[in-house]
């Protein structure tokens, strides 16, 4: 629901240009968001019924490390903070911009930066190397793109279409993972030159492959 909420939709509310992206991602994607997400919160619902995970559940809600705690309340106020300030200024016409990078970035320096153990060069370290792994593998799978182009064309899609972005994506993204296949797909729709409402479809059908 949120352009900073996954690499995939970052990727696409940076590439479409979305004027306020924020208040336009929550307004079109909460309901596919809400249904796509029920039936797995549902199992875990059910899940959590019995008492040994219902008494981990009430263990776990306490924090082992309240310094860190506290400093994971401060990074979501200053997201939360410069959430507001990013719609406030677009929609007072505002004439310089806070980037989604600099968000981002704001939540995550109080943690590496005044974590209980010091700041460290080592910090990097400690990103997962599969989220690396996610992210940077697009820039790889980009050399297929002619390829792909040439097997679109036989195939004779009009891909810009809602209903074929829907498709393709929910097809591709469980073959290729989500990311890649935004990183392939935003081109095609940047230089067609679709309306918002196609780039949502694909935010929306790209974050299926996360639910499946």
């Amino acid at each position: 629901m949120s352009p900073i909420g996954n690499p995939q939709n970052l990727l696409i509310a940076i590439g479409s240009g979305i004027a306020n992206p924020f208040v336009t991602f929550l307004t079109h994607l909460f309901v596919p968001t809400v249904l796509s997400c029920s039936p797995p919160m549902a199992c875990c619902a059910w899940r959590s019924g019995s008492p040994s995970t219902a008494a981990a559940g009430a263990r776990a809600g306490r924090p082992r490390r309240p310094a860190l705690a506290r400093l994971a309340r401060l990074s979501l106020g200053l997201i939360g903070l410069m959430v507001f300030a990013k719609v406030a200024l677009v929609w007072a016409g505002a004439p310089w911009e806070l980037r989604l990078s600099w968000i981002a970035l704001a939540g995550a320096l109080p943690i590496l930066v005044a974590s209980p153990r010091g700041p460290s060069p080592q910090a990097p370290r400690l990103v997962d190397a599969a989220v690396l792994r996610r992210d940077v593998r697009p820039h790889g799978v980009r050399l297929a793109d002619g390829f792909l182009q040439q097997s679109i064309d036989r195939l004779d899609l009009d891909l810009t279409q809602p209903g074929s972005i829907l498709g393709v994506s929910v097809l591709l993204s469980q073959l290729v993972s989500n990311v890649p296949l935004v990183a392939l797909y935003l081109p095609l729709l940047q230089h067609a030159g679709v309306s918002e409402a196609g780039f949502l479809t694909l935010a929306a059908a790209a974050r299926l492959r996360a639910i499946c």
